[in-house]
């Protein structure tokens, strides 16, 4: 932030005067063309410092609004905090909101085993019905192939034999 502020209030204009210097070392310098090129940089810089200064201007003006609120909820927790006569009572309650949140959690854990119990006891009914339709149909096919067996022995191929219907 203070190198910021110095670059926005410091002028680093290097005037035309100060490249005679440079000729002593590198006689083929344009000195002309390098003051274009200096007066080029400070018109950019110009630009840059003032926007610089805008945005500093808005920053300023945010931490101070920030400031403010935190000033405002300074203030407001501190009147919260002297209203507290017994500082137990603010204890107490805590203790009472986590005993009704773990009481909560647990009913809540009840709830979701029931859930779970139910859908396995709706399963485990569904496979138990499929299992005891299977075994009726086939104790009702072996009665049934039983008899014509029987019939058939006794009064021959061409006698209709009775048949067993068992439902559930």
């Amino acid at each position: 932030m203070f190198r910021i502020k110095r670059n926005i209030s410091e002028n680093r204009h290097i005037k035309s005067r100060h490249f005679d210097g440079l000729v002593n070392f590198f006689p083929e310098i344009n000195k002309d063309k390098l003051a274009n090129i200096e007066e080029f940089h400070s018109s950019v810089a110009r630009l840059l410092r003032t926007e610089l200064r805008e945005t500093e201007r808005e920053l300023e003006e945010h931490l101070s609004k920030i400031t403010q609120e935190l000033s405002v909820i300074d203030s407001k927790m501190e009147r919260t905090l002297d209203s507290v006569d017994e500082p137990t009572q603010i204890v107490d309650r805590i203790y009472e909101l986590s005993t009704s949140l773990t009481n909560a959690r647990e009913e809540n854990e009840h709830y979701e085993n029931e859930v779970e119990l139910r859908n396995s006891i709706k399963f485990l009914k569904e496979n138990l019905s499929g299992e005891k339709t299977k075994v009726v149909s086939l104790l009702q096919n072996t009665i049934n192939d039983g008899l014509r067996r029987i019939v058939t022995s006794v009064f021959g191929p061409e006698r209709k034999s009775p048949e067993i219907n068992i439902n559930d």
